[in-house]
This record gives C-alpha cells, sequence and structure tokens, in this order.
C-alpha cells in the first residue's frame, strides 16, 4: 500500500483494487506547517539576538576600556615599552587609540570565542 499527496492536501491510498482520498485531519495539517518553518528566524528572534549581542558587548568593551582598574597600569606598561624598545614615546592622543586597539581586539576575539565555542567543545569534548 503507499500513499502520495494530491492537491487540495488530499490523500490517494493505493490498495489492490481500492482508490479512495482521505483528507489529512488538522494536527497533520498544522504539523507539516511548524516543520516547513522550522529553521526559519522570525524578524522578532533577530532582533533579539542582535540586540543581545551588541548590548552585552558595549558594557563589556566601556567596562574593560574604561572603569578597568589596571588599566592605567597597562596603557603606561605599552608607552614605557615603547620607549624602551623603539625609543617612541606616544602623546596621549596615541595612547588612546592604542588602548582602544587593544580593547576592540580583545572584543572581537570574545566574539569569535563565543561564536566557535560550542564547535570546538563537541568536536574535541568537554
Amino acid at each position: 500500500m503507499s500513499a502520495s499527496l494530491c492537491e487540495e492536501g488530499t490523500y490517494k491510498i493505493a490498495a489492490p483494487g481500492n482508490k479512495q482520498a482521505i483528507k489529512p485531519n488538522e494536527e497533520e495539517r498544522l504539523v507539516d506547517q511548524q516543520q516547513d518553518k522550522a529553521g526559519l528566524w522570525s524578524k522578532q528572534l533577530a532582533f533579539v539576538g542582535y540586540g543581545a549581542t551588541i548590548g552585552s558587548a558595549i558594557p563589556a568593551g566601556y567596562c574593560i576600556g574604561v572603569m578597568n582598574s589596571p588599566a592605567e597600569f597597562m596603557r603606561d606598561w605599552c608607552n614605557q615599552t615603547l620607549i624602551e624598545r623603539y625609543d617612541w614615546e606616544l602623546g596621549e592622543m596615541g595612547i588612546n587609540i592604542l588602548w582602544s586597539t587593544i580593547v576592540s581586539i580583545f572584543l572581537v576575539g570574545g566574539a569569535i570565542g563565543s561564536l566557535t565555542g560550542a564547535k570546538v567543545a563537541n568536536r574535541f569534548g568537554r
């Protein structure tokens, strides 16, 4: 016995000497519709995901770049290293640009790690 979907959502069942159309019930139609939509992102889900990503990255960057207590020591260390190795001293603006770059690279690395961490953990074990 085999069944095939025909127009208007009816099924034809082919049995020896028996060909009758049976309409699927409402549950089957709902399941089919849900399976068709499975895997698609709604606009609301995409908006919430984007908001959560950006909404957490900005405060994290601010905390690291501005409010972090060892930030001044790290900025001084960067400037001191440039003086010792290259005999080149940065002004306040140069230090700000260098520190902004360091914080940005840190956040990009965190984003890459969060996006790939699950795949790496699944592949190599947890």
